[in-house]
This record gives structure tokens, sequence and C-alpha cells, in this order.
């Protein structure tokens, strides 16, 4: 314990003891100001070093170096303008020197890097921007010398450009969100406008594209191989959200396609094409003007087409037709109106190939012409 010398009662001078932590010591400035305040603490001649100043902002800068075997860990947050402006941290266990970097231009986390090292690799996170929020952001992890990279770059919006790269064996692995000038680039006028996802397990690119003419899912489009095989989805508009959308998925060459097309209205067309032993399904819901305008569907199992078709020509129902076939027997259902409702209802049911009929007509009242 040190001894000081303090001033009794009567004039003289006696050392007494200070009250102060074993192996600890600190300073402050003689106005006691938190600027200019360091504290050390030692631990087996090891220098520990927090020196938290401020020219004008808070935190404006902020070191702290920790040190176990004589080595130094450096953390500094250093501030131009506005918060955080340089935050440095260095780590050392055996001489490796881990270095965050988290710095600003003009916004929030304008580069952020960020080296993490075990055995003298270097992993790199670099978080960057120019004028808006994470305008750029890199990532690289290495493990045996192989480079992950992870960009997420900005012209003018947020999340302009981002890209992934990890490697395990040298392959890459490339995920692109760009933006032209709205988010999720590359965009024409609307969001989400084109988007690619490249995944490499042993060579294979694997592509998911999501592009956008005017609106919202313009065009997407997936590709996943796995033995050389490509998936396909794309959503296209024209005009309308969801426009056309086709998916292909293929498992051993064969292609599943739906496609879901609108012209003016919603649902203007759908198509859907399911493929097991190369047999397809199609459904197709299209619209003229109004809603459920034409609506098809083809299933087929083994071969067999099962059709629906729901037409309307000004009104509601206006036409409705459904082919049901199993054994390669139809049943149609008609429902027609001319000027009223329930106009005229033709129902034909085969079940051996024999059709039933049933019409439910009206001239201009209600039941005029009823046959069975």
């Amino acid at each position: 314990m040190e001894r000081h010398t303090a001033r009794t009662g009567n004039g003289s001078s006696e050392a007494v003891p200070t009250r102060l932590t074993p192996l600890k010591k600190c300073i402050f400035a003689s106005n006691n100001d938190h600027m200019s305040r360091q504290d050390y603490s030692t631990a087996c001649g090891t220098t520990q070093d927090h020196s938290d100043g401020h020219d004008s902002g808070p935190q404006r800068q902020a070191r702290l170096r920790t040190t176990a075997t004589g080595t130094t860990q450096d953390h500094s947050d250093g501030h131009d303008s506005g918060p955080q402006r340089q935050a440095r941290l260095r780590t050392t266990a055996t001489g490796t020197t881990q270095d965050h970097i988290d710095g600003h231009d003009s916004g929030p986390q304008q580069q952020a890097r960020l080296r993490t090292t075990a055995t003298v690799t270097t992993q790199d996170h670099s978080d960057g921007h120019d004028s808006g929020p994470q305008r750029r952001a890199r990532l690289r992890t290495t493990s045996t010398g192989t480079t992950q990279d992870h960009s997420n770059s900005h012209d003018s919006g947020p999340q302009r450009r981002a890209r992934l790269r990890t490697t395990s064996t040298g392959t890459t692995q490339d995920h692109i969100d760009g933006h032209d000038s709205g988010p999720h680039n590359r965009h024409d006028s609307g969001p989400q406008q084109q988007a690619r996802l490249r995944t490499t397990a042993t060579g294979t690119t694997q592509d998911h594209i999501d592009g956008h003419d005017s609106g919202p899912q313009q065009q997407a489009r997936l590709r996943t191989t796995s033995t050389g095989t490509t998936q396909d989805h794309s959503n296209r508009h024209d005009s309308g959200p969801q426009q056309q959308a086709r998916l292909r998925t293929t498992s051993t060459g064969t292609t599943q396609d739906h496609i879901d097309g609108h012209d003016s209205g919603p649902h203007r067309r759908a198509r859907l094409r399911t493929t097991a032993t190369g047999t397809t399904q199609d459904h197709i819901d299209g619209h003229d003007s109004g809603p459920q305008q034409q609506a098809r569907l083809r299933t087929t199992s083994t071969g067999t087409t099962q059709d629906h078709s729901n037409r309307h020509d000004s009104g509601p129902h206006r036409r409705a037709r459904l082919r049901t076939t199993s054994t390669g027997t139809t049943q149609d259902h008609s429902n027609r109106h001319d000027s009223g409702p329930h106009r005229r209802a033709r129902l034909r049911t085969t079940a051996t190939g024999t059709t039933q009929d049933h019409i439910d007509g009206h001239d201009s009242g209600s039941r005029h012409n009823l046959s069975c």
C-alpha cells in the first residue's frame, strides 16, 4: 500500500496510508475535466488504457487498449462531425490484429471494416456510404486463404447493389441486389426491378432475377441447377401487378411453368403447367373486361385433360363451360345469358358418352321456357 504525507493539527507532518485499489491508479486533471481523464489498470506490468475524449460531440474519440501478455487491443471511436465517425478495434491474442473501423463521411455507418485473424488470415467487413445508409458493405472471411466477399453498394437509394461471394473450395456464390434509382436495384421505375442470386457448390450457378418494367415484381426468374438442370421463375407485368408469372421447376429435366398474366385487370391470364412424367397441367384464368372473364383448367395425370372455362361477355357468369375427362369422356356445363339473369342454362353430363341437357330459359318473365 502506498503512503503519502498529511499535515496534522499542530503543524507537523506524518505518513498516512492511502485508500487505493491494489495495482490500480487513477489520475485526473486539475480541473477534473472528463476530456482529459485517463484510467490506467496494470496487471503484471501490462497496461490498459481507456481514453474517452470529446472535441465537440459526444464520444468524439474513445480508445481502449487491453493487453494480457504485452499484446495491445486498440479501440478508437472518433468523430469528425457526426456520431461514430471512426471506430477502430484491434484485438490481438498471439500477435494477430483484429481491426474494426466504423467511419462516416456524411451519413451514419459510412464505412465499417472488421478484420478478424486467427492464423494471420484476414476477415474484412466494410460498410461504406457515399450519401445514403449502407452505401457499400463488403465482408471477406477466410479460413484456408479463401475469400468471402459481401458488397452492398448504393448509388442513390438504399441497398443499391449487394453482392455476396462465399467460397469454401474456391467456388463463388454471388448475390447481387442492385438499384438504379429506387430500392432493390436493378429497377427501371419500380422496386425489386432485378435481383440475381448465384449459388455454386460444384461450380453450378443458381440465378434469381426479379425485374420490373413499370410495376412491382415485373420479371422474376429463378434458375436452380444441381445436375446442370435449370429452374426458371419469371413474374412479369405489363401494366398491373402479377401480369405474367412463369415457374419452371426441373428435377429430371422436366419443366413446370406457371404464368399469371394480366392485360388490364387482376388475374388476366394464369397458366399452370406441371409435369412429373412429361404430362402438362394448364390453368388459365383470363379476363377481358371483368373479373373471371375466362378461366380454363387442364389437369392431366395420364395424359387426360380437364378443361374449365368460365367466360363472360358483359355480365357475370355470361358463359361457363366445364369439361372433365377421366377416360376420355366430356362433361360440359354452359350457363349463358342473353339479356336477363339465367336466360339460358344448359348442362350436359356424360358418363358413358351420354348427354344430359337442362335448359332454363327466360324470354321476358321468370321461368318462361323450361325443358328438361
